[in-house]
């Protein structure tokens, strides 16, 4: 259970580093540069795992590596806007704060294609086999884990965080959630945890049938639906 807190922390990690560059980026760019998790993926398959790809694999990498080249020289090159002002309004963001945001995003893209990498190997091993619904099992004890990190850590510190972009109040949060005259924002949190144990417990399916690299070429698949 110990060994499920690595790729645990890898997924609060990338998480938390993922939505800091949603503040400084628009959410197609965020989405689309995400792609660059197939990548990272595919290298650690093919030297870390010792599982070569085939020339169609690495031909579909180039096409992904060119794709995020032509994304990321877009939007450096053109007005971007993300509503990160107090009121509401659409800031336009100076070309520094996107490139940090695209550093953000390939490093938490990094640290998620280490997770599903951790993953499949734990999902493939032997010894592993004999717990019934092993990709299930791993689903919920990623989510007690990153349960306990996101309350212990992760909320502590969005809480304290003095920047106006990064400040985080859980207590007002739950009032909101109590609130009866509020009942679409418990709605969404509801919708929000149903989809995030869809998508992850189908994700660790496809991972124990295929490979991380299949799991993380499909995930890509948001990027036409954003």
């Amino acid at each position: 259970m110990l060994l499920i807190l690595i790729p645990a922390f890898c997924d609060f990690l990338a998480t938390y580093v993922l939505n800091i560059a949603l503040i400084w980026i628009n959410a197609s760019v965020f989405q689309m540069m995400r792609g660059s998790q197939v990548l990272f993926s595919a290298v650690m398959q093919e030297f870390r795992e010792k599982k070569p790809l085939q020339r169609f694999e690495w031909f579909g990498c180039g096409l992904v590596s060119v794709a995020l080249l032509a994304i990321g020289y877009a939007c450096l090159h053109s007005p971007s806007t993300t509503s990160t002002s107090t009121v509401g309004e659409d800031v336009e963001t100076e070309p520094y704060l996107r490139l940090t945001a695209f550093a953000l995003i390939l490093c938490s893209q990094f640290i998620q294609a280490l997770q599903t990498v951790l993953e499949g190997r734990y999902l493939s091993d032997v010894s592993n086999r004999s717990i019934p619904n092993l990709d299930l099992w791993v689903v919920g004890v990623e989510g007690v884990w990153g349960l306990l990190l996101c309350g212990l850590v992760g909320v502590p510190i969005a809480y304290y965080t003095p920047s106006p972009g990064l400040h985080e109040d859980a207590m007002e949060s739950v009032w909101m959630l109590r609130n009866h005259q509020n009942s679409s924002c418990l709605l969404l949190f509801l919708a929000f945890v149903l989809l995030c144990w869809l998508y992850n417990m189908l994700g660790m399916k496809v991972t124990k049938h295929t490979n991380c690299v299949t799991r993380n070429i499909f995930d890509t698949a948001r990027t036409a639906l954003i």
